[in-house]
């Protein structure tokens, strides 16, 4: 009887600890996955930073050239930043995912009576863009954007503490 019992418990721990184990597998598998989606999208805005960005700047622009360069910038990445935050929106958690929407929606729409429901980066095509520059602006909502890389980034141990990671 002694031996029936040990069996058991050694059955019912081996499948306990196999089924910790493929859990855990699982959840290192899906942070590899967000992580690497996190990965995409901030360098989907790499161009785009190092172009207005003026720490980045590799040639000189200026007059209108310079503001108009925002516009033609953000269009020429576009298709791979949609592209990428389409994947990265996967790998929030569900009570991130409204303020990412909003966020972006920031980025890249603007509200017009009856306008359209698709992407629309059209105000920063001007100089300035609700009395803001629009190179400013544009740089303003992209790093909004990319905080929430960040949140991806940091490591579940972590704790933080009075603004100080510990």
């Amino acid at each position: 009887m002694v031996d029936n019992m040990s069996v058991i418990f050694s059955l019912i721990g081996t499948t306990i600890g196999g089924l910790i184990g493929y859990n855990t597998a699982i959840r290192v598998s899906d942070r590899k996955e967000m992580q690497k989606a996190a990965i995409d999208f901030h360098e989907a805005f790499l161009d785009a930073l190092m172009s207005l960005d003026q720490r980045y700047y590799c040639r000189e622009t200026t007059g209108e050239n310079r503001h108009r360069s925002v516009y033609y910038t953000l269009v020429n990445t576009f298709p791979q930043q949609i592209k990428a935050m389409l994947r990265f929106r996967l790998y929030l958690p569900v009570d991130k995912r409204g303020k990412f929407d909003e966020v972006w929606n920031e980025y890249c729409r603007y509200d017009c009576e009856d306008g359209p429901e698709y992407p629309f980066l059209e105000k920063y095509f001007e100089n300035k863009w609700e009395g803001r520059d629009t190179r400013e602006y544009a740089l303003e909502n992209i790093n909004r954007l990319l905080s929430f890389v960040e949140s991806a980034h940091k490591s579940p141990f972590e704790i933080e503490m009075n603004g100080y990671t510990v």
